[in-house]
């Protein structure tokens, strides 16, 4: 049972982190098509 438990949890957390990359790649595309838009005056 505890090994079915470990392996769900390794699972999402694979998942988890799959996801994760995929929309930090994404946000990283909308972060420089927003920074191209925005005037370069603007700086965090």
């Amino acid at each position: 049972m505890l090994k079915l438990y470990v392996y769900n949890l390794v699972y999402i957390f694979l998942r988890f982190k799959s996801i994760r990359e995929y929309l930090f790649k994404n946000s990283n595309c909308i972060l420089i098509a927003e920074q191209k838009s925005k005037p370069a005056s603007i700086e965090l």
